[in-house]
């Protein structure tokens, strides 16, 4: 199993011993969810109970419990011998979250461009330079501000629906980026060069614009995953 970074482990005990408990659960959820969708766990890896503790230095309990909500959440599955399985990815399923996400991104541009204001152009500008800065660093750091590119647009469109719809779409669709980034670096500069394209139209307040090139953004991405299928059959059911 591959390594994770470890936290230290605290004992805990009284009444503050549930809560301690509950935190201990969040910490390793967090960093096993993190180690699956960066692709360090990836699908068909096997999780081991005590390996997780060994590495995370933390008990049962709170590992346990991780564990079964990644579980419940798809990230993981229960194999014959009721080891936690990282769970593959269903190749139409990942195109429908793809096809889903490509309608709503494009309605978050085509109201963002109606709705933005100088504020959320400050941060969507600093999202960019970190992101072109970030391809010198490593592609981990490039996903992260291209989802925060992403979810910055859906904050303002001012749609509370859709911005709690389209985060944990993102969150899916990088189980599938993961991977294909890593040996497609030229994937992640033609992104740049489409999120620079949406922000100019909806800085323009021109919102016909910002969602056709949001549409051609996300068009791209799905050509590309139809693209790569071939060469990641592993991560796929």
């Amino acid at each position: 199993m591959a390594k994770m970074n470890a936290i230290p482990n605290g004992s805990s005990s009284g009444p503050s011993s549930d809560k301690s408990n509950a935190n201990k659960s969040q910490q390793a959820y967090d960093i096993i969810r993190h180690s699956i969708m960066s692709g360090v766990f990836s699908p068909g890896t096997k999780l081991s109970e005590r390996s997780l503790q060994q590495q995370l230095h933390f008990s049962r309990t709170p590992i346990k419990a991780a564990l079964e909500k990644l579980t419940f959440e798809g990230y993981l599955e229960t194999d014959d011998d009721k080891t936690s399985v990282v769970s593959k990815i269903g190749f139409p399923e990942a195109l429908e979250i793809y096809e889903l996400r490509s309608v709503i991104e494009a309605l978050s541009a085509e109201l963002a461009a109606t709705r933005i204001t100088d504020g959320d152009l400050e941060e969507l500008d600093a999202c960019i330079i970190e992101h072109r800065n970030s391809l010198k660093e490593d592609i981990e750091s490039a996903e992260k501000h291209d989802a925060a590119f992403h979810m910055l647009i859906a904050r303002a469109s001012r749609n509370n629906q859709l911005i709690r719809h389209l985060k944990p779409l993102i969150d899916q669709c990088q189980r599938v980026s993961a991977y294909h980034n890593k040996k497609n670096t030229n994937r992640i500069k033609r992104s740049l060069e489409q999120h620079e394209a949406v922000l100019s139209a909806i800085r323009a307040q021109n919102p016909e614009e910002a969602k056709a090139a949001m549409t051609a953004h996300m068009q791209d991405v799905i050509a590309m995953t139809k693209e790569l299928m071939a060469e990641y059959y592993f991560m796929y059911k």
